[in-house]
């Protein structure tokens, strides 16, 4: 339980740092995501260069120490504020996808010897970071990294025997799969109509008596909150505040 407690404490104070103004759901999804990537790299990068030393293979040392360089760099700029954290984290996941695609090319044709399991592990992290990507709502890094994605597959799909390929077809079928799952839920549409209870309806009206209290105190935050909301969510929230006064009129004169 207090590990817990320690790991939301921590979240919540790299989000008041990164998202000093306003952090929403898909903020935190992001501050989550970033904390963890970064975790995972400071575990991954070291390991990464003690085998290229102990392989002595000097394309995969060279890229992986540039790789190292450009990372901290992104760290450094991310974490002083120098640039908007939504750049940031797109910019890492950017980062991550030409790691994973140089490293594919060099397994295949540099290495000391084809490394076929290497390359669809790489294809499956980059699967995991379309995906990702896309769940946190970074739309063109989702389209830049699935589209960088294509000529990677021909590379691997034209470099390996035919068995090979028919075998790893499916996990490449089910990363696309789950690209297209993603990009399901995330549709407004698709949460029109939903028979939601109504405990739902009271946390709405509390929602906006409090998005109310906010403009009417702090002006600026609430202008920063709309601006962060799409054309279709703001419009929801104008109905519902509408249909929320009509009613409480109608109350009042009854």
């Amino acid at each position: 339980m207090k590990l817990k407690n320690d790991m939301v404490n921590l979240i919540v104070r790299v989000e008041h740092h990164l998202c000093p103004l306003y952090c929403g759901v898909v903020d935190r999804r992001r501050i989550i995501a970033f904390l963890l990537l970064t975790i995972s790299e400071l575990i991954i990068i070291p390991y990464h260069i003690m085998l290229f030393l102990v392989m002595k293979e000097s394309y995969g040392l060279s890229l992986c120490c540039l790789h190292t360089f450009v990372f901290c760099l992104l760290q450094f700029l991310v974490w002083k504020r120098k640039i908007a954290f939504v750049k940031g984290i797109s910019s890492l996941y950017l980062l991550m996808f030409a790691k994973l695609a140089l490293d594919s090319v060099f397994c295949i044709n540099f290495g000391l010897a084809n490394d076929n399991l290497s390359v669809i592990s790489n294809l499956f992290v980059v699967f995991i970071l379309a995906i990702t990507a896309l769940s946190q709502a970074l739309y063109k890094t989702c389209t830049i990294i699935t589209v960088g994605m294509i000529p990677m597959l021909l590379i691997y799909l034209f470099s390996i025997p035919l068995m090979s390929v028919l075998f790893s077809l499916k996990t490449i079928f089910l990363g696309f799969m789950m690209l297209v799952y993603v990009a399901v839920y995330n549709m407004s549409i698709v949460t029109k109509g939903l028979r939601q209870p109504k405990r739902m309806a009271r946390v709405e009206n509390k929602a906006l008596n409090m998005l109310a209290d906010l403009k009417d105190n702090q002006p600026e935050a609430a202008e920063s909150l709309m601006k962060r909301l799409t054309p279709d969510v703001r419009q929801k929230i104008i109905t519902h505040a509408s249909e929320h006064l009509f009613k409480e009129e109608l109350d009042r004169v009854a």
